[in-house]
């Protein structure tokens, strides 16, 4: 229905002015997230005819933007792909962003617009790179991450506890897979946040290492880099960056994968 709905604003649109145009399909995106899970879980092919559908379609609507509002009104939907897991998707929105702001006349608006695709484009970079992990507990000790090795990671990034509702969804289901391989690190923005989490929530997260980046300024903060929390980034046994800031549903589905070695009893 979201498909059909964007075929159908292809062939009816007639005005030059395109951004409502534009809103209008972000918005069809957003519903798409909120089924996306059991898109997942279906026919695969389905999948894969949605992403080339969508991808052609915004590709041609790149093509007849004329200012930096209406580009810039895209940059969400690349956002939605990469939450998505259509990593190669969305950093083909952003490449076909940047490529129409560069020729283009600058705006007043195309600084921003640009400066969101780049960090687009750097966040998509991590992908199956190794991140090395490194943190100091509250006593300011190197936490030994060795005992981590062959285990599958999963750092949250978190400005405050309250953060951490976001999850509260997934929490039991996360419970369950650290009492086979998963390991949770959690990174707080400020020793205040940290405090204010040990307060109130830490008994419900016992299950999760606790460290603090101020300002996520530190070495896990920046090779990632963090730009907005809560931010997940979820790493492989082999230590490489599987999947960055993906909605919780397909996070899920993400760690069952890189587990399922262990939850099968595989060995």
């Amino acid at each position: 229905q979201v498909i059909q709905n964007t075929a159908d604003a292809f062939s009816t649109a007639q005005s030059p002015d395109m951004v409502a145009w534009v809103k209008s399909l972000r918005d069809n995106v957003t519903f798409l997230k909120f089924n996306f899970s059991s898109l997942r879980r279906g026919c695969q092919l389905g999948e894969q005819n949605a992403r080339a559908q969508f991808l052609e379609c915004y590709a041609e609507l790149i093509s007849r933007l004329q200012t930096a509002d209406g580009l810039g009104e895209l940059v969400p939907v690349a956002q939605h792909f990469e939450r998505f897991g259509w990593y190669q998707s969305g950093r083909e929105i952003y490449d076909a962003l940047l490529q129409a702001l560069e020729k283009m006349p600058d705006q007043g608006s195309t600084p921003t617009v640009a400066q969101s695709c780049r960090q687009g484009v750097q966040r998509l970079a991590l992908l199956w790179q190794p991140l090395n992990l490194q943190a100091t507990d509250i006593q300011g000790q190197p936490i030994d991450f060795t005992v981590w090795r062959q285990k599958v990671v999963l750092v949250l990034f978190l400005a405050n506890a309250e953060d951490l509702s976001v999850y509260s969804i997934i929490q039991q289901d996360l419970r369950l897979r650290t009492d086979k391989d998963l390991r949770i690190l959690l990174v707080f923005r400020s020793e205040t946040a940290l405090k204010d989490f040990e307060r109130n929530i830490a008994a419900d997260w016992a299950i999760a290492t606790t460290t603090v980046e101020p300002n996520f300024s530190g070495p896990m903060s920046q090779q990632c880099p963090v730009n907005s929390s809560p931010y997940s980034v979820l790493l492989d046994r082999a230590g490489t960056v599987a999947s960055l800031d993906s909605d919780i549903g397909i996070l899920l589905i993400e760690i069952d994968r890189l587990m399922k070695p262990s939850l099968s009893g595989d060995k």
